[in-house]
């Protein structure tokens, strides 16, 4: 019988029927296989390992986005609150607000400094 390796070609007996060579190849083939197995299983704790890292990561992932959110939502909370206060002050200071400048109640409270440039 033939079998094929693709490293050593067709296994083939002797004319005289020895079996030594067959011996031989059916050694390295197995070497062969075992090396591959070995392999395998070096490549499937590889794979394992990398389902578990990035088991990790989208764990961590999920966190920061989670985190993220909270914060993003307290910053929502806080901008409307200033927004609402920005308007309160907003018409507050529109009630105190003079028609003309003559009729402020704050002419005059303050006298420029002596040589002071005043801004108008």
């Amino acid at each position: 019988g033939q079998a094929w390796s693709p490293q050593t070609g067709p296994l083939q007996t002797t004319m005289s029927g020895s079996s030594a060579p067959v011996n031989e190849q059916l050694t390295e083939l197995f070497q062969e296989l075992e090396g591959l197995e070995l392999a395998l299983v070096q490549e499937r704790n590889k794979v394992h390992e990398l389902i578990e890292e990035r088991a990790s990561r989208h764990e961590a992932h999920e966190r920061d986005i989670a985190e993220l959110e909270g914060m993003l939502q307290i910053m929502q909370q806080e901008n409307q609150r200033l927004t609402v206060e920005n308007q309160r002050l907003a018409s507050e200071m529109g009630a105190f607000k003079p028609s003309s400048k003559k009729d402020s109640p704050l002419v005059g409270l303050v006298e420029p400094l002596v040589g002071a440039q005043v801004i108008p």
